[in-house]
């Protein structure tokens, strides 16, 4: 006899076969319904996420629900996907969906992806169209063309949206941007006007930030940013605008926090990146902003402001050719933006190219005329091009400008630099210091230029004096022992740095110094040890790791040689001396397809940097590809026609 079932557990079952029996019966329309019926109940409650689930159950049901397709690419719309967004909203249109329903959220996708034409060849009128309809496509058709660049067409359009709807939002909105900044009263009134007819758009809210911003109101700005954000809490605009709000303020950790999050929620978004990279520039974090920035360009090749960004970080780490490359994009596609202009052609200088400096600045001075900055700078390109008279009126009426500027000093004395005048340069730096008023770069180049002339006592003296300005600054202290070097004083040097880092127990420059008496005396062992103290405080020190690579291969160590390389490579891998160090070091063991693995990632990270292409060739010579060196080869020509190479 068979034992009885569990009777609470019959229940159960024949509740599950019931609830199976029903559904089964169900037909596969009234399925999709049902989703459907839930999808708007989830976005009716703000949840959009799980509202595009049930729509896409829906579809899964019946792919040819019409309502499901165009609640789906308006939802898409909302969540900021306008790519998903057109696509299901066309299958709509398809679908016979009426023209008033699909018409102005399929407008908004074509905006969202800046398809402006697109969106003039699609976002038509039709003369039955009601007024209400006629208003939104005019509207759509003026911001388009606003896109297009085309104001004056964007204004009759959108004025005449007005004629026909006086409350349109959309072309309320577009009205306020086309006056933002020459008529901000008038754009504000429009923005009012919006807030009255929908006071709860985060579009009005956004725009009304940004009028804020235009106006200096960073602070209002930010309230703007935040009411976005109430409505929107993953707004990405907002979030970008409000970082920039932030970081205008002086509040540099708030204006991250906000980069970060843009960062993380969509990391293949690259305004995210450029705001990091902008950043850490400031924060003069140059290697981590040149990797953000990189991304961007990746992306977006032509992106002016990060190139611009770039290029000052390549000028002032010394790499020149690139910083050309990058400012010859920006000037090329701005010719009036002066300070790149100007950086471009202090870049030519450094290279040795008075004559293209002159060129870029001399049309300048006809927009400029009072500019102190770029008369020296256009002096001193003439002074090195050894037009003594030309250079030295320049720069008379540079200081005639600006006598008080120590900073216009500095740069005249840059300029006697540029010109090899090292006596005259000294006396400008030490009238620019004379002038009391704390340029610490003054200072610093006047002890640097001293060095280089090799007169050390001039250095220590004034490297004393700047230690009396920064009395907790381990660097004067460093500076002075670096001159002491210079004139073998070796002890007194090994004082100095010793200074240096009880002022700073990690000012891991003056550790270096000490490592570099330590070889000098024979003491490798020594050398060894504080560069082995310096990785254990900071694994990814570049110089350390690269000083024990060549300590390595000082005693013919070089299966060690690589292995630090490797680490130097490994936690710098934006460094182009580490990288080429490991691609050179690869092809002298004969490793060459490492070589050729090394030098491809360098220059997709770095593209067009000269000394990589040059190293990305000799690995593929040696790695049997001569037609890719061939190529890149000839292109290098092509960029640098004098280079012996």
């Amino acid at each position: 006899m068979k034992k009885l079932q569990n009777p609470r557990a019959m229940a159960i079952a024949l509740a599950l076969s019931s609830a199976l029996l029903n559904i089964q019966t169900v037909s596969a329309a009234d399925r999709d319904q049902v989703y459907l019926e839930r999808a708007v109940s989830s976005l009716e409650q703000g949840d959009l996420r799980t509202g595009v689930i049930e729509l896409k159950n829906a579809l899964q049901q019946n792919p040819d629900n019409a309502q499901a397709r165009l609640l789906l690419g308006k939802t898409y719309l909302q969540l900021g996907d306008p790519v998903a967004a057109e696509k299901e909203l066309r299958r709509a249109r398809d679908l016979a969906v009426g023209r008033q329903q699909w018409l102005p959220p399929l407008g908004e996708a074509y905006l969202a992806q800046s398809q402006f034409q697109r969106l003039l060849d699609e976002i038509t009128l039709e003369a039955d169209d009601p007024k209400p309809l006629q208003a939104q496509a005019l509207a759509l058709q003026g911001l388009a063309e606003l896109g297009r660049g085309d104001r004056e067409t964007a204004r009759a359009r959108l004025s005449r949206a007005l004629e026909l709807d006086d409350g349109q939002i959309n072309a309320l909105l577009g009205l306020a941007r086309l006056t933002i900044n020459d008529d901000p009263q008038q754009a504000q009134a429009l923005l009012e006007r919006a807030l009255d007819k929908q006071p709860d758009s985060f579009q009005v809210w956004q725009l009304q930030g940004q009028l804020h911003q235009a106006q200096g109101e960073h602070k209002a700005a930010i309230e703007a940013f935040d009411r976005v954000l109430t409505l929107r809490s993953d707004h990405l605009p907002a979030l970008l605008g409000k970082s920039d709000s932030l970081l205008s303020l002086g509040r540099m950790d708030e204006a991250m926090a906000l980069a970060e999050k843009l960062v993380g929620q969509v990391p293949s978004l690259p305004a995210g990146h450029f705001q990091r990279g902008r950043i850490l520039f400031q924060q003069q974090a140059f290697d981590q902003a040149e990797e953000a920035l990189q991304r961007v360009v990746s992306q977006l090749p032509d992106h002016l402001p990060s190139q611009l960004i770039l290029g000052a970080i390549n000028y002032t780490q010394g790499e020149l050719e690139q910083a050309q490359r990058y400012l010859s994009s920006v000037v090329g596609a701005l010719p009036g933006h002066l300070p790149a202009r100007k950086m471009l052609a202090a870049t030519e200088m450094k290279l040795n190219n008075p004559d293209q400096a002159i060129r870029l600045l001399e049309p300048a001075v006809a927009t400029a005329p009072e500019d102190a900055q770029l008369l020296a700078l256009l002096g001193s390109a003439h002074l090195q091009n050894r037009d003594v008279s030309r250079g030295a009126e320049l720069l008379q009426r540079a200081v005639e400008l600006a006598p008080d500027a120590s900073a216009i000093r500095t740069q005249l004395a840059l300029s006697r630099l540029a010109g090899g005048d090292s006596d005259r340069a000294v006396e400008e730096l030490e009238e620019a210091i004379d002038l009391g008023q704390g340029l610490v770069q003054a200072d610093l180049l006047l002890i640097m230029t001293q060095m280089q002339r090799r007169d050390f006592e001039a250095a220590i003296q004034a490297a004393a004096e700047l230690a009396d300005k920064l009395p907790d600054n381990p660097l004067p202290h460093n500076l002075r022992g670096v001159a002491l070097m210079g004139q073998g004083d070796t002890d007194q040097a090994r004082a100095a740095f010793q200074q240096a880092l009880e002022l700073q127990a990690d000012f891991w420059t003056a550790e270096m110094n000490l490592a570099r008496l330590d070889l000098q005396a024979g003491d490798r062992a020594a050398a060894e040890s504080r560069y082995r103290r310096i990785l254990d405080q900071q694994p990814d020190h570049l110089g350390a790791l690269l000083a024990m690579a060549e300590l390595a291969g000082r005693q013919g160590q070089q299966e060690q040689v690589l292995d630090w390389l490797n680490k130097a490579w490994e936690r710098n891998e934006n460094s182009t001396r580490a990288g080429l160090l490991l691609a050179q070091q690869y092809l002298s063991r004969g490793e060459n397809l490492k070589a050729l693995e090394v030098a491809r990632a360098l220059n997709t990270r770095i593209p067009g940097h000269y000394g990589i292409q040059q190293m990305l060739g000799l690995a593929q010579l040696t790695s049997g590809q001569p037609a890719n060196a061939l190529s890149n080869f000839r292109r290098l020509a092509e960029q640098q026609p004098q280079a012996p190479e």
